[in-house]
Order: C-alpha cells, then sequence, then structure tokens
C-alpha cells in the first residue's frame, strides 16, 4: 500500500480524528440526557414542548453527526497514508494483509449485527468508519507482534 504524506502527519491525523470525534459526542448529547434522566430520546419526541427541550434540533443533531462521522473519516485516512519512521517491503505487506483483514471483520460484524436489528445504526459512513478503525487496530497489531518481538 502507498503512502503519500510524511510521518508528522500522523499526529495531525490523530488531533483531527480527536475534533471530529467530540463534534460526533455532541450530536447525541440530547439522547444522552434523556437517558440519564429517565425522558424519551429526542428522535422520538413529537411535541413542540419537548423539542425545545433539546440543546440541539434533531436536524443539528443530524447534521453533527454527519460531519464529525465525515471528518474523522478523513482524518483516518490521513493517518493511515502516512509514513511510518522507517518504511521497508515488510511494514508495506502488513498494511495490505491488515486491509484485507479489517474489510472481512468489519463487513462480519456488520452481517452478525443485521439480524439483531441494529443495523439501522450501521449507515455507510458508519461502516467505513469501522472498516478504517479495525483496519488501525490489526495494523498496529500485526506491527508490535511480528516487527518487535
Amino acid at each position: 500500500m502507498k503512502t503519500y504524506l510524511p510521518y508528522f502527519m500522523r499526529k495531525v491525523g490523530i488531533a483531527i480524528f480527536l475534533v471530529f470525534f467530540f463534534i460526533t459526542t455532541l450530536s447525541g448529547v440530547d439522547d444522552f440526557m434523556a437517558g440519564l434522566t429517565g425522558k424519551t430520546p429526542s428522535h422520538l419526541r413529537n411535541t413542540h414542548a419537548a423539542q425545545e427541550e433539546l440543546i440541539f434540533s434533531v436536524e443539528e443533531q443530524n447534521q453533527l453527526k454527519w460531519i464529525g462521522l465525515a471528518g474523522s473519516i478523513l482524518s483516518l485516512l490521513i493517518y493511515i497514508l502516512s509514513k511510518e519512521k522507517v518504511e521497508d517491503e515488510f511494514l508495506t505487506h502488513l498494511r495490505a494483509d491488515s486491509m484485507v483483514k479489517a474489510v472481512g471483520v468489519s463487513w462480519a460484524l456488520y452481517f452478525v449485527i443485521k439480524p439483531l436489528n441494529w443495523a439501522d445504526q450501521f449507515e455507510g459512513l458508519v461502516i467505513l468508519q469501522l472498516q478504517i478503525l479495525a483496519y488501525i487496530l490489526i495494523y498496529t497489531y500485526q506491527k508490535k507482534s511480528k516487527y518487535w518481538v
């Protein structure tokens, strides 16, 4: 797998990811508060008075969620496409192997969760984000277990 960005962009990618992860978390703050206080989650409320209690409107929550997902995917791609300090053929092979395993793991997880009716939570960007996170975890694990042992 070809790397295109310098090594320092790995840290930039992680920093950007944390910012967008926080934005994604903000999109669910109303549902978190509803669960904490025992009220109905915001997407199930239909009354005008219940909508006024929200920190963010339902439309703003959806916008924040999509902005957070898209930004976190972009930041993780920055991380993935950045070089290691020492780049060699073994790490290139590990990258390709990790990508294949990550795609398999994320889709296997999707098809396990789908019959449980939780699949409506897995939209296109969420699956892509899951694949990228699985790639980073698998690559890091394989690199540490095979390279430094």
